[in-house]
């Protein structure tokens, strides 16, 4: 899969390990009906419930994201970390409701 960064056309590939990707259609089926079914999905959220999350569940049929699960390890190396990644989920979460 891949993701633009913000516009910039830098692209991001995720590699799956070999076995853990659904056929390509069931891969499209899962997304429309995520996006049919809203309520099946839920409310964003940056740790539990971002766009990794619903591409990896399209993709393998679990929401993971390897970017929050990175940097949870991160924050566990060296604390400190938790009070900026605190501040920057407060502040993602408000864009998202305004």
């Amino acid at each position: 899969m891949q993701f633009t960064n913000k516009g910039q056309r830098r692209l991001f590939r995720i590699q799956y390990p070999p076995g853990h990707c659904l056929p390509p259609e069931t891969v499209a089926k899962n997304a429309e009906d995520l996006v049919a079914n809203p309520t099946k999905w839920g409310n964003y959220d940056l740790l539990t419930n971002n766009c990794e999350h619903f591409a990896s569940k399209c993709k393998t049929g679990k929401a993971e994201s390897n970017q929050v699960n990175s940097k949870i390890n991160d924050a566990i190396q060296n604390p400190a970390l938790l009070l900026v990644y605190a501040v920057c989920g407060s502040a993602a979460s408000i864009r998202n409701t305004s």
